[in-house]
C-alpha cells in the first residue's frame, strides 16, 4: 500500500517540508512529526503535491510538480495527476515500473527550476 504524503513549501521561509496535508483557519498547513509532537507550518497552496508512491533511480521520492528526466527520450516532464493517476507527458508513472528498469530521475520541480521547462508551455 502507498504512504499517503504530500509536500509544501512553507510560506514563512521557503523550506520544502513532508508530511500530513491539513487546514487551519482556511489555510494549508503540512503537519510533521516531531520528537515534540506533531507541528503544522502554514505552506503555499499551489506548492502543495501528493507523493506518488514512487521513487525516481536514485531512491528520491516522487510528488507531483516534480520535473522527472527520461534518459531513454532524452527529455524533462512534469509530474500531474490525470484521470485517476500520476502521469507523466503522456505515459502513467505506474507504467514506467513494468519497464525493466526504472531510470527516471527527479531533477527539480516546476516551483523552483521552471527553467527546465522552457519551450513545453
Amino acid at each position: 500500500m502507498r504512504e499517503i504524503l504530500f509536500r509544501g513549501k512553507r510560506i514563512d521561509n521557503g523550506e520544502w517540508l513532508e508530511g500530513y496535508y491539513g487546514f487551519d483557519d482556511n489555510k494549508p498547513l503540512i503537519a510533521i512529526n516531531k520528537a515534540n509532537g506533531i507541528n503544522g507550518y502554514f505552506v503555499a497552496a499551489e506548492t502543495v503535491g501528493q507523493f506518488t508512491g514512487l521513487t525516481d533511480k536514485n531512491g528520491k521520492k516522487i510528488f507531483e510538480g516534480d520535473i522527472i528526466f527520461d534518459p531513454e527520450i532524452k527529455d524533462n516532464y512534469i509530474v500531474e495527476f490525470d484521470e485517476g493517476g500520476f502521469c507523466a507527458g503522456d505515459m502513467f508513472l505506474q507504467a514506467y515500473i513494468s519497464f525493466d528498469e526504472f531510470s527516471c530521475e527527479v531533477i527539480g520541480n516546476i516551483h523552483d527550476n521552471p527553467e527546465l521547462l522552457e519551450g513545453k508551455q
